[in-house]
C-alpha cells in the first residue's frame, strides 16, 4: 500500500470516527445520555432539541457555564425557533437507563414547580421518553455534527408528543421553565429495593447547586452562586464581633 493509499485510508477512518460520536447519546449508553436543551411553543405547535455536548457523567454541576445557541452547529435551529420565543418554555434534562433494576435508572431535570419526592417506580417510568429523543436523532443535524439540534412541529420528536412539560405525566413536577426565567435542577435516581413495595420506596433526589435560564438572546446560561473566600467569612465574623461587642457595652450601661 502506497503512502497516498495510506492517507485516504487514513482520512476516512477518521470520518468515520467522527460520524461515530456524532448523534445524541441515548439514555441506554453507558455514562448516561448527553445534557439536551428543548425549548417549546405548545400554542405554536413547535420545539426545538439541542444537544448541550456533556453527558451525564461528565457534567460539572459545581461550575458556571453558558451556551450560546445562536453560532455553530445550533444557529439554523435557533433561527428556525426564534419566531416563536414568545410565550415559549424550556426544560434541560438526560437519562440514563443502562440497567433494569430501580437503582440502574438515573435522570437530571429541571423543575419550576409541583413536588419533587419520586418513588423508585415513578423514576422508573421516566425512561417511557426515549422515543423523544430516539426520534430528534433522526432529524436536524445530529447525525452529521457532535453536538447538533433539531426542530419539530410533529411527530414523536416534537416535545408535545411524547415528552410535554412533566415527562409525558410521569413526574408530580413541572418540568418546563418560561424562557427568560431561572430554573432548579435535580438529579433523580432510584434505590435497591425489592419485594412488593420496591417501587413505592423514595427515590434518591439530590438539588445541583446551579440553576438554568434560558435568554431571548439565545444564551442558555447554568449559574452557581459565588461561594464567598474564607477572607469574606473572616471580615464578616470580626463585624460581628465588633457589633456584639458593642451591644454588651451598650447593655452594661
Amino acid at each position: 500500500m502506497n503512502f497516498k493509499m495510506k492517507a485516504l485510508v487514513a482520512a476516512a477512518a477518521v470520518a468515520m470516527a467522527g460520524v461515530a460520536h456524532a448523534d445524541i447519546v441515548d439514555f441506554n449508553e453507558a455514562g448516561g445520555g448527553s445534557l439536551l436543551l428543548s425549548i417549546w411553543n405548545a400554542n405554536d405547535s413547535v420545539s426545538a432539541l439541542f444537544d448541550l455536548g456533556p453527558t451525564m457523567d461528565s457534567f460539572n454541576g459545581n461550575l458556571s457555564q453558558s451556551w450560546d445557541l445562536t453560532s455553530g452547529d445550533y444557529a439554523s435551529t435557533w433561527a428556525q425557533i426564534a419566531p416563536s420565543l414568545s410565550g415559549a418554555t424550556f426544560m434541560v434534562f438526560a437519562g440514563d437507563i443502562t440497567g433494569t433494576n430501580y437503582q440502574d435508572h438515573k435522570f437530571f431535570s429541571t423543575a419550576a414547580s409541583g413536588s419533587t419526592a419520586l418513588t423508585n417506580a415513578q423514576v422508573k417510568n421516566m425512561a417511557e421518553v426515549a422515543d423523544f429523543i430516539v426520534a430528534s436523532e433522526l432529524a436536524g443535524n445530529h447525525a452529521s455534527v457532535a453536538d447538533g439540534a433539531n426542530v419539530s412541529d410533529s411527530t414523536t420528536a416534537y416535545q408535545g408528543t411524547k415528552m410535554k412539560a412533566d415527562w409525558n405525566g410521569r413526574v408530580p413536577f413541572v418540568s418546563t421553565a418560561a424562557v427568560g426565567d431561572a430554573v432548579d435542577f435535580y438529579s433523580f435516581q432510584g434505590v435497591p429495593a425489592s419485594g412488593r413495595t420496591a417501587g413505592a420506596a423514595a427515590a434518591d433526589v439530590v438539588a445541583f447547586a446551579g440553576t438554568f435560564s434560558q435568554g431571548a438572546n439565545g444564551m442558555l446560561t447554568y449559574t452557581v452562586a459565588a461561594v464567598p473566600e474564607p477572607e469574606t467569612y473572616a471580615m464578616l465574623l470580626a463585624g460581628l464581633g465588633l457589633i456584639g461587642g458593642i451591644a454588651r457595652r451598650r447593655a452594661a450601661r
